[in-house]
């Protein structure tokens, strides 16, 4: 599966339609229980998931706020995972390792920035209710489809960068430098 964000963003749309449904059906007051489930299964969520990450994978979790980096420093596997932020990586003068680098972001709203050399190919994989991805020179806006780009060079790349998202809003771009 290209992009497995999809799928599960997919199962909670259904779980949650349904439960809706029978909310209906038996006259239930869903906010009543809705909450605390939710507060639950979040719980369960960030205690389980560290644990279900491919072994060595760098995960970074924030509610708000930002993450960026810059300068001298190593790529690697990574997941993001956030409520509302941003995500900005430069990887101008980064350690980028040959073969295919996974970055992962999960989040609801989403600004992420991408700044690699030009040697490097870079795909995207979004999935969102809305996103506009933007990858050297070539913009692309989706209403409830997911969004699959990738530079000219990223086939004939020795180093690549596997950019996959899924979220509710997401603002991707993506520049080449060099």
């Amino acid at each position: 599966m290209r992009n497995q964000g999809q799928f599960y963003l997919g199962i909670v749309v259904v779980i949650f339609g349904v439960v809706l449904l029978i909310a209906n059906i038996f006259n239930i007051n869903l906010w009543i229980l809705c909450w605390p489930m939710f507060f639950i299964l979040l719980g369960v969520f960030l205690i389980l998931r560290p644990k279900m990450v491919e072994p060595g994978t760098e995960m970074t979790q924030k509610f708000l706020g930002e993450v960026k980096r810059s300068g001298l420093w190593q790529v690697v596997d990574e997941e993001f995972w956030y409520f509302v932020g941003d995500i900005e990586l430069d990887m101008i003068n980064a350690d980028i390792p040959d073969g295919i680098t996974k970055i992962r972001t999960f989040g609801f709203v989403g600004d992420i920035d991408l700044y690699v050399p030009g040697n490097v190919g870079v795909a995207v994989d979004s999935t969102a209710f809305v996103s506009e991805v933007s990858v050297a020179g070539s913009k692309e806006e989706n209403f409830l489809t997911p969004v699959h780009v990738q530079t000219n060079n990223y086939k004939m790349a020795d180093k690549k960068i596997l950019l996959q998202t899924t979220g509710f809003v997401g603002d991707i771009k993506v520049r080449q430098v060099g």
